[in-house]
């Protein structure tokens, strides 16, 4: 299934703030958020 470009910049965005935000309070759970990101999409 191919997403429309502005759902794959919105998801590019959060990861990115989520990136940040996660990555200064627990870089290891920033690291287990994003393989479940991973796994999820």
């Amino acid at each position: 299934v191919s997403k429309t470009w502005h759902v794959k910049i919105l998801e590019k965005q959060l990861s990115e703030v989520l990136d940040a935000h996660l990555s200064r309070n627990s870089p290891d759970r920033a690291s287990k958020f994003k393989i479940a990101v991973h796994k999820l999409g």
